[in-house]
């Protein structure tokens, strides 16, 4: 009864969905993170492998560093979809590489509460993510987003091309997504409860 759960929240007012615009050919998948092998992101270039063979101009962004960034094109290039996959290292503005996003993937096989899932669903990116740790408490299955197993890349890779495929349901789980984030999780939120906890404590 001594222990309060309140979660990491995010800043509406940077994270927001991108205005209507044309889109250029293809369709981009990305991925923002540490490059380690708990993210996952072999995973991913596996399941981009059968996503590229149904759609020869889809494009997958992978952003971040880490231990296994040279594993990760050694894979790339031996799944022959390197030309496809584009490694962008460090991003300072993260809210940019969003908005030339169309599916967010997060095929993390451990997960806390994910600041970078927050931020694209707050920026109403529809979302498929593994079903592990806080990435449960941010989506439901097909609420806001699609949950698939850890590990397994034939589940995300259908995952990824029910999204790519159905713009409506895309556009659907985009919008609750950038909902749920507004009703629980933006900053103003978070701070309302901190300082509810402050008050509470001060009595």
């Amino acid at each position: 009864e001594s222990i309060v759960e309140i979660p990491n929240g995010v800043d509406l007012h940077t994270f927001v969905p991108r205005s209507p615009r044309s889109r250029p050919e293809g369709t981009t998948i990305t991925f923002v993170g540490r490059l380690d092998r708990y993210k996952g992101v072999g995973f991913l270039l596996e399941a981009f492998k059968r996503v590229l063979a149904r759609n020869s101009t889809a494009r997958l962004v992978v952003v971040g560093t880490g231990p296994d960034e040279t594993l990760l094109k050694k894979t790339a290039a031996r799944l022959n979809v390197q030309e496809n996959v584009h490694f962008k290292g460090r991003q300072e503005d993260v809210g940019a590489v969003f908005s030339d996003t169309d599916v967010f993937a997060l095929p993390t096989l451990s997960e806390g509460m994910s600041n970078v899932l927050l931020e694209a669903m707050a920026c109403g990116l529809p979302v498929v993510a593994t079903s592990v740790g806080g990435n449960c408490d941010l989506i439901s299955d097909r609420q806001n987003g699609i949950l698939v197993p850890p590990g397994d890349a034939l589940a995300l890779s259908e995952a990824l091309m029910e999204m790519l495929d159905n713009t409506a349901l895309a556009q659907q789980l985009g919008d609750k997504a950038r909902k749920t984030v507004l009703e629980h999780y933006s900053l103003e939120c978070i701070t309302d409860r901190y300082l509810h906890l402050y008050n509470r404590l001060s009595l």
